[in-house]
């Protein structure tokens, strides 16, 4: 149990690092993992953007950490990233003791189904058709895959996914 404390810990700095270097917000953790926001708490035009840039960075990360964990011998090390874009209701919110500053509503919520689904599929980084959109070309080096529409739980309708890809020259 420790040495697993041990890596999670190490694996958390490692994300928190890439998050903040994107100008990210880390809102909480989740066990071995977080959820960033970007655009809040400060609004930024490009957050769509360089939260798509900072998923990339994550995945190369953990890249690097799957090596770390097998010399380790630490068990299977997946990291699921899903990015989803839109508004939501932000702020601080719980009892003044407890009082924590988080997203909520159907954007945060899509962002953790897409994240799981990536997990479990071993994808990595999957961003929603709506982030497609928004980043356009900005991330000229990125290339879209779009993937077959899926169901994804809680939601009604199949949900069109993308993987993005670094294009190599």
């Amino acid at each position: 149990p420790e040495q697993v404390g041990a890596f999670v810990d190490a694996a958390l700095t490692a994300f928190v690092t890439v998050v903040e270097r994107h100008g990210g917000h880390v809102e909480r953790f989740l066990g071995d993992g977080l959820i960033a926001l970007f655009g809040a708490p400060t609004q930024s035009p490009d957050a769509v953007v360089r939260a798509t840039a900072c998923a990339l960075d994550l995945e190369l990360v953990s890249q690097r950490l799957l090596v770390d964990s097998q010399q380790a011998g630490i068990a299977r090390f997946v990291v699921g990233v899903g990015v989803a874009c839109g508004s939501a209701v932000v702020g601080a919110v719980g009892p003044p003791r407890r009082r924590v500053y988080q997203a909520m509503g159907d954007v945060p919520a899509l962002a953790r189904k897409i994240q799981q689904e990536a997990k479990n599929q071993g994808l990595g980084v999957l961003v929603s058709e709506a982030v497609v959109t928004v980043v356009g070309d900005a991330l000229p080096a990125v290339r879209f895959t779009k993937l077959p529409p899926m169901a994804m739980r809680g939601i009604g309708l199949p949900v069109t996914l993308y993987r993005p890809e670094p294009v190599s020259y």
